[in-house]
């Protein structure tokens, strides 16, 4: 999608989110695949004031999705057929059909295609919640993370004018979109007005083939998927990671072994600390040092 592409989905999201009687502090839930309706829906909610909580994983059962949706008490839910850990064995229609507060489920077979409502103000306040995340903590219980826009995108601005991220950027995150580091690449993407890929290849193809099929200047992960893709890069006697100029790296430090790796192909490792109430806080540089 182009940007004005983008727009247009997502005001027809965010028109069809009003028609249903959705507000300004009401919470909508993703659990699907990465999918650029997660990306559309999000900027939806925005527009509204609605708060998104995209961080439903994969490995999360049916009845653990109901009792995180009541919590939020979830006016809308973004799904897809087959996504969850026993979905195939759960009738989960049936399930979201109790829940009193549930307005609309959505997936990619429904989504809406079509701006209905005209001259609609945008949401104005940038400092109310837009963005809710579930983490696990130190209890295991899911805890649950506020953000508003500014804060999203604080971060997002330093980072995005420190390392030089511009339209020319095409941004990679390998993180998918229920985990925070993939909205650290969101926000850094809306911040420079480059391109956006989600990890979403064609089926076959790697990482590898992937980073380079896409042109991607600056990946976003975590140590493993690094480790992964440069074990492969080795494997196949492959110079350079195509046009990568920076690996960002979250969750733990980057080995010694990796970041030489990258460096000595011309690539910049970045390692990044920070809880999820930070936002990806602070990025550091690993040289040749």
């Amino acid at each position: 999608l182009d940007w004005e592409s983008l727009k247009a989905r997502a005001d027809a999201m965010a028109d069809d989110l009003v028609e249903r009687g959705l507000v300004a502090g009401d919470r909508l839930s993703i659990w699907m695949s990465n999918k650029v309706e997660v990306v559309i829906a999000f900027l939806a909610c925005s527009r509204e004031g609605i708060a998104c909580n995209p961080s439903l994983h994969r490995s999360y059962t049916c009845a653990e999705i109901i009792e995180l949706l009541t919590e939020l008490s979830a006016k809308a839910l973004l799904t897809e057929e087959g996504w969850g850990a026993d979905r195939a064995s759960k009738d989960f229609a049936a399930m979201t059909a109790e829940l009193p507060f549930l307005r609309r489920v959505y997936t990619p077979k429904n989504f809406p295609n079509h701006i209905t409502l005209v001259d609609r103000q945008p949401h104005a306040n940038p400092d109310s919640i837009a963005y809710l995340a579930f983490t696990s903590g130190t209890t295991g219980k899911p805890k649950c993370v506020m953000h508003s826009s500014n804060t999203l995108l604080a971060n997002a601005r330093d980072l995005a004018r420190d390392w030089s991220l511009d339209s020319g950027s095409v941004i990679l995150t390998l993180s998918p979109f229920s985990h925070h580091i993939a909205w650290v690449a969101l926000g850094q993407w809306l911040v420079c007005g480059g391109t956006l890929v989600m990890d979403d290849p064609p089926a076959g193809m790697s990482r590898l083939d992937w980073i380079t099929e896409t042109g991607a200047t600056y990946v976003l992960g975590v140590p493993t998927h690094a480790m992964d893709i440069l074990a492969e890069q080795k494997k196949r006697a492959i110079p350079r990671i195509g046009q990568v100029q920076t690996f960002y790296m979250a969750g733990s430090p980057i080995p010694e072994v990796v970041a030489k790796a990258f460096v000595d192909q011309g690539i910049t490792p970045q390692n990044i600390y920070g809880m999820t109430e930070c936002s990806g806080a602070i990025a550091q540089a690993v040289g040749e040092d």
